[in-house]
């Protein structure tokens, strides 16, 4: 509907074509489109996928020029792939591209494990790299889940807004890591192509059929936080639940820090100081340090992990006192029950030398033999980390033969 057209149903309500409606009764300009489809998407709805591609087709090849925003955009693409050397008939053609996505094959954006592994990267233009780069395949008319020189950057170019749909109650903007992959690297790569700003994102919660609304993302995230993760009620849930509540509740402290890569305005300083008042100093007086100790210390120690390098990578400007209870805990965790070589924490050296330096800061209030027993625990998980694997044992000799066979 954005670019002007509408689903045609066939009697078992399935949509089999779409077509143009006409600028008089549309009543508005012609909205230009950019897609980027997960794997899951293309190779479950290939079909919606070419409809897709049909409609934008049909919109900018409209002899109406009135408020066609469709038709500029395509002439300016069109444009611009003929200066990236494309011969202007191939130019013209693709230049109706709007649907991007991983090649035939892949699945995820490959940035959804690599954020939270700070230690291995520096700024977010490297993030945005690998989004791109796994995101850049063309699905049009001619082209299918090929990568074409200039197309996707032409295409992305001038977009203004991100929409993303919110269509079950089992997972939401906080809770479900995939969104800040798609909805958060789509903004990156929105904001390189567009000379670093950012795009106003929104929500499309169709959860409930009858009262479907768009909603502002940094609404939905902040009714997120006072929900799930600062809500009193909701970590006596967690709490129920064990291990994997604690573990959750984990989740979601490493989905903010993914927030704060991909859509860092929409994460303020108070959501870091909150989670550390409630989970490092019981704000709630819920005893959820010895909660976690006695039901998944990992979890705190993730978490911990989590506050410390939102500092490091100037997320989060936490005073002096709650970095150091933070890095207190965290220290006390690893020194205890060894390092929880988790996405975070894993062979993060950069994280390590940033504890550093607050455990051997002036007045340091944590004790020199759990440093000690910290940096043995650190050092014996890197060393696991890097110790070559030994070969199996040999078969006895009538194994040896099956194996031939």
């Amino acid at each position: 509907y954005f670019p002007g057209c509408r689903p045609i149903w066939d009697d078992n309500r399935n949509v089999v074509d779409v077509e143009l409606i006409a600028r008089a009764e549309l009543g508005r300009p012609r909205i230009d489109v950019f897609v980027a489809a997960s794997g899951a998407y293309r190779d479950n709805f290939p079909t919606r996928m070419l409809l897709i591609d049909k409609c934008v087709r049909l919109a900018a090849d409209d002899p109406d020029p009135v408020d066609n925003y469709v038709r500029e955009g395509t002439a300016t693409m069109a444009k611009a792939l003929r200066l990236a050397g494309h011969a202007p008939a191939a130019a013209d053609d693709l230049a109706h591209a709007r649907v991007f996505g991983q090649p035939p094959g892949q699945y995820g954006t490959q940035i959804l494990h690599l954020i939270p592994r700070g230690g291995v990267w520096d700024s977010r233009d490297e993030i945005t790299a690998v989004y791109r780069e796994n995101m850049s395949y063309v699905f049009t008319q001619g082209a299918w889940g090929e990568r074409r020189e200039g197309l996707y950057d032409a295409a992305i170019t001038g977009t203004e807004t991100v929409v993303r749909s919110w269509s079950s109650n089992m997972m939401s903007p906080l809770s479900n890591h995939h969104v800040y992959e798609y909805l958060g690297g789509l903004s990156m790569a929105v904001s390189a192509a567009n000379g670093g700003k950012d795009p106003k994102a929104w929500i499309a919660d169709v959860r409930d059929p009858n009262g479907v609304q768009m909603r502002d993302f940094r609404e939905v995230l902040r009714m997120d936080y006072r929900t799930q993760l600062f809500n009193e009620k909701w970590i006596r849930g967690m709490m129920d639940n064990d291990y994997a509540g604690a573990g959750q509740i984990a989740e979601l402290t490493k989905n903010t820090f993914g927030w704060s890569v991909t859509r860092p305005d929409d994460v303020d300083k108070y959501i870091w100081d909150e989670i550390a008042a409630i989970y490092v100093k019981d704000k709630y007086k819920l005893d959820l340090r010895e909660w976690f100790e006695e039901e998944n210390p990992f979890a705190l120690q993730e978490m911990a992990a989590t506050l410390v390098e939102a500092h490091r990578k100037g997320m989060w400007a936490a005073d002096a006192e709650t970095l150091a209870e933070v890095a207190k805990v965290y220290v006390e965790s690893v020194a205890k029950h060894g390092a929880s070589a988790g996405l975070v924490t894993g062979g993060n050296d950069a994280l390590d030398e940033h504890l550093k330096g607050i455990y051997e800061a002036p007045g340091s209030q944590i004790p020199p033999a759990q440093v000690a027993a910290y940096r043995a625990q650190v050092a014996a998980s890197r060393g696991a980390r890097k110790a070559p694997r030994t070969a199996p044992p040999e078969p006895p000799a009538d194994e040896a033969v099956v194996a031939g066979q």
